[in-house]
C-alpha cells in the first residue's frame, strides 16, 4: 500500500516517526535504523526516515523490490533477519560506503497492509542480530504503523 511521502513529512506523523526510527536503532543495537516507504508503483521503497551516519544520503535513496532484503520483506510481509552471506542490492552499500554485515528488516502495516519497512544494520556489538533484536524491531514497526494510522487518518 503505497503512501504518499508529502504526507509522512507533516509534523504529526514525521515527529513520532523519527522518534521511532531512533528507538529502534537504540533497542536493536544498530548502528543504523530506516524507514522504508513502499513507494508509487509498489516496485520501490525509498528511504523517509534514517537514524545513523548518513540520513543525508538514505533518506534520499531508492532500492528496488526485487533483489533487495527489504524489498523480500515488503513482499511477503514477513520479518527477516540476515547475516553477510546473503545476497543483497548493493546500492546502500554503495552509497554510504559502509558495507552491511548484518540487517534485521521487519514490515510496516497500514490498516493492515504492508506500506513500507523498518530496518536496523550492522549490530554494534559486531555479528548477528539476536532473535530480540528482531522481536523488538517488530515491535517498533508495530507502533510505526501506529503512527501513520493516527497521523494520516483512515
Amino acid at each position: 500500500m503505497p503512501i504518499a511521502r508529502s504526507a509522512c513529512e507533516r509534523p504529526r506523523v514525521a515527529q513520532p516517526g523519527r522518534r521511532l526510527v531512533r528507538e529502534a536503532a537504540d533497542a536493536c543495537g544498530a548502528a543504523e535504523a530506516t524507514f522504508w516507504l513502499l513507494a508509487g508503483g509498489g516496485d520501490a521503497l525509498e528511504g523517509l526516515w534514517n537514524a545513523g551516519a548518513t540520513p543525508h544520503l538514505l533518506e534520499q535513496a531508492r532500492v528496488p523490490v526485487e533483489g533487495s532484503v527489504i524489498g523480500m520483506v515488503a513482499a511477503t510481509g514477513r520479518a527477516a533477519c540476515v547475516g553477510p552471506e546473503t545476497p543483497r542490492h548493493p546500492a546502500v552499500d554503495a552509497m554510504t560506503g559502509t558495507p552491511t554485515t548484518a540487517m534485521a528488516a521487519a514490515p510496516v502495516r497500514l490498516h493492515g497492509e504492508v506500506c513500507g519497512v523498518l530496518s536496523a544494520v550492522n549490530p554494534r556489538a559486531g555479528g548477528l542480530f539476536p532473535r530480540a533484536a528482531l522481536d523488538a524491531l517488530e515491535w517498533k514497526a508495530h507502533l510505526l504503523g501506529l503512527v501513520l494510522e493516527d497521523g494520516l487518518g483512515s
